[in-house]
């Protein structure tokens, strides 16, 4: 028994209807008292080269009352979107990821240019990483890598009715591969820890409720 059961794969337009600023908020309610910590200071670089940088931040504790240092990893914001065909397939892309020494399976994405919104972000990576182009694309939120350690984020898309329009269009380092499979399979891969990157794994689960999919239990 596969781990998703799928219960609905019908795509109606009105499905897709979410956007970012009709997005619901809903946050847990606190039972404890806790002051946010205000930050003190300029931001301190200790090293930066090709848009990424090191940098040091210093905030007030409240409860102690001392000032501490923290250093945190930042970047632009990038996109990272669940792309599925006309004839529900997933777009997956292959590439050598260098943090983790191996080719690593995950979904089309790519960083922010300057004055780039994160719709046109995702729609330019799409295309020139895989040739494909939507017919919709939903804004599904974002997160952070990393809540504590860094200011960046990823905006999460799903991005339906895709089709072929041309060939990959890839940067001189860049060395991409993309395939199609099943989104029953893609599914399987995300649960089983296949895919492993954290963004592809956000994105296909807010993506769920979407297409009409629930986890089986």
């Amino acid at each position: 028994m596969t781990v998703f059961m799928i219960l609905c794969r019908v795509f109606r337009r009105e499905r897709f209807a979410l956007t970012e600023s009709s997005q619901p908020s809903r946050k847990l309610e606190s039972t404890m008292a806790i002051v946010p910590w205000k930050q003190v200071g300029e931001d301190v670089t200790l090293a930066g080269k090709f848009g990424k940088k090191l940098i040091v931040k210093q905030f007030l504790n409240p409860k102690s009352g001392k000032i501490q240092d923290y250093v945190q990893f930042a970047q632009r914001d990038w996109s990272v979107c669940l792309a599925i065909t006309s004839d529900g397939q997933v777009l997956v892309v292959s590439e050598f990821k260098q943090g983790r020494n191996a080719v690593d399976d995950e979904l089309p994405a790519g960083t922010a240019e300057f004055g780039e919104s994160p719709e046109e972000v995702m729609r330019r990576e799409l295309r020139d990483e895989t040739g494909y182009v939507p017919e919709l694309m939903v804004y599904l939120g974002f997160g952070w890598i990393s809540t504590r350690s860094s200011p960046t984020r990823f905006h999460c898309f799903l991005a339906t009715g895709c089709k072929k329009v041309g060939p990959a269009k890839l940067d001189e380092n860049e060395d991409i591969e993309t395939r199609l499979v099943s989104l029953e399979q893609w599914l399987e891969m995300v649960m089983n820890g296949s895919i492993s990157e954290p963004s592809a794994v956000t994105t296909t689960i807010r993506a769920l409720s979407h297409l009409g999919l629930k986890i089986a239990r």
